[in-house]
């Protein structure tokens, strides 16, 4: 048997749901689900504690295909780990640059900088999206850390703007645009320094 029928085996077994073997393994009961169909592999330490809670070894639990599959994963890790590293360093340089757009000190104005924001955070976002550790994993916690980043931002993009100025503008579309534009600067700030805390807590 390979893996994704052991596992569903000893669950059985152990008279275990999806949900109380996520709960046991500190993980979603999606990722126990996709473990199960073979569209997915636990990571090294959860395969250990499957091994634990089951009572076997884990070589019992892996065929030779599922062995393939984490000598793949070790190599391709380690690219990995290294692409997360570089965007761990390059994500404080556009989180830096972000807030000196927010703030405008001297009139320092970058356009692009937004658009590179919303890239850099996506691709964050993606790289640890499936990991144990993601604040995916708890969507509670993804609103609270977004909504107090975003409180923040909103704050600070505050002391960029001159209120008066602006008000004096008789360009309708130039004011919306603006506006619109500070919006979105905020919240791909917000989205980035999310992606960041995500990293950080994945970097190992």
């Amino acid at each position: 048997m390979n893996f994704k029928n052991k596992i569903k085996f000893y669950r059985k077994h152990n008279k275990l749901t999806q949900k109380n073997l996520a709960n046991k393994l500190n993980v979603s009961s999606k990722a126990v689900s996709r473990w199960e169909t073979g569209k997915n592999y636990p990571d090294i330490e959860t395969l250990i504690k499957i091994a634990k809670l089951f009572n076997t070894s884990v070589d019992d639990l892996l065929n030779n295909k599922d062995v393939e599959f984490y000598n793949n994963a070790v190599n391709g890790g380690h690219k990995l780990s290294i692409i997360k590293k570089f965007l761990l360093y390059l994500n404080v340089l556009l989180i830096v640059l972000g807030y000196l757009e927010l703030i405008q000190p001297y009139g320092i104005h970058i356009s692009m900088i937004p658009l590179f924001l919303f890239v850099f955070s996506i691709v964050s976002l993606y790289l640890t999206y499936n990991n144990r550790k993601s604040i995916f994993n708890d969507k509670h916690k993804i609103i609270v850390i977004f909504s107090i980043i975003l409180v923040i931002n909103t704050l600070i993009g505050t002391l960029g703007v001159d209120v008066k100025n602006l008000m004096l503008i008789n360009d309708k579309f130039y004011v919306q645009g603006f506006i619109f534009g500070r919006i979105m600067l905020i919240i791909n700030v917000s989205l980035l320094f999310a992606a960041e805390i995500s990293i950080i807590r994945n970097k190992n």
